[in-house]
């Protein structure tokens, strides 16, 4: 089955939560870090990445048994388009700045070494 929604556009910066209720078990489960969860736990998965067509895509999966069920994330699944999250692991520039004056800090101080060094021999 497709469902599309349509939903006015969000700000940037927003958080999104999403609700899982389990019928079964009537436990809701959400999206984020788990503390709102009842077992403490992570019960969704999210990750965004961008299709050779220019959109972004994040496919959502959620796991609906207490404890984690067998973390698959492929218990109730949805996804959507045109969010986008930064992507984990990409420095700063300003970080890349500090490095850089490290890295020539590091190259002065051999130098110096060096100069020191062969004035004595």
């Amino acid at each position: 089955m497709v469902l599309r929604l349509t939903w006015a556009k969000i700000q940037a910066g927003t958080e999104l939560i999403f609700r899982l209720f389990v019928e079964q078990t009537g436990l809701d489960y959400y999206s984020g870090d788990g503390s709102s969860n009842p077992d403490g736990l992570a019960h969704a998965m999210a990750t965004t990445s961008l299709l050779d067509n220019g959109i972004y895509l994040t496919p959502v999966g959620f796991e609906d048994l207490l404890g984690g069920g067998d973390l698959d994330y492929n218990d109730f699944k949805f996804s959507l388009t045109n969010v986008v999250d930064s992507p984990a692991g990409v420095p700063e520039p300003p970080v890349l700045v500090l490095l850089a004056y490290g890295l020539a800090g590091l190259l002065v101080r051999r130098r110096t070494l060096r100069l020191t060094q062969a004035g004595r021999g």
